[in-house]
């Protein structure tokens, strides 16, 4: 192999690295910020990406199930905050509308939460078997 070979090969193999701990640092800032992994996690998931790569093998196979879960606590996160923001509007106006079919109507009209219909109606009758009539 020539010298001009190797050394873009050895830049082409850096820039992989560099991109390949990049992103798998980012997964692990988020797996961080949702307190699924501590700070001391991470650095051993970095020490065994770039260990990897050096090895040559790819990073993917290590932080793949790192990345399914943060996405999946990102996931959790943003529907709980959609079921509250409706929760809080259905405190307030729940008892204007004559079925639930309405009040669901009503909050896609609205655009109290980005969701569809079905996935409202059915937060809404969670609501209604958390917080029955009476209370």
């Amino acid at each position: 192999m020539s010298k001009s070979k190797k050394n873009s090969e050895g830049i082409k193999k850096l820039a992989i690295w560099k991109a390949a701990e990049s992103k798998a640092s980012s997964v692990l800032d988020i797996l961080v910020a949702n307190n699924t992994i501590t700070e001391d996690v991470k650095a051993v998931y970095l020490n065994a990406c770039t260990e990897a790569l050096l090895k040559e093998e790819k990073w993917e196979t290590i932080f793949a199930s790192a990345r399914a879960h943060a996405s999946n606590d990102t996931q959790i996160k943003s529907s709980q905050q959609k079921q509250k923001k409706l929760y809080k509007w259905l405190d307030s106006y729940l008892e204007d509308y004559k079925t639930l079919d309405d009040a669901a109507y009503a909050a896609c009209e609205k655009q109290v939460v980005a969701l569809g219909f079905d996935q409202i109606r059915k937060f809404i009758t969670a609501y209604r078997k958390e917080k029955p009539k009476g209370k």
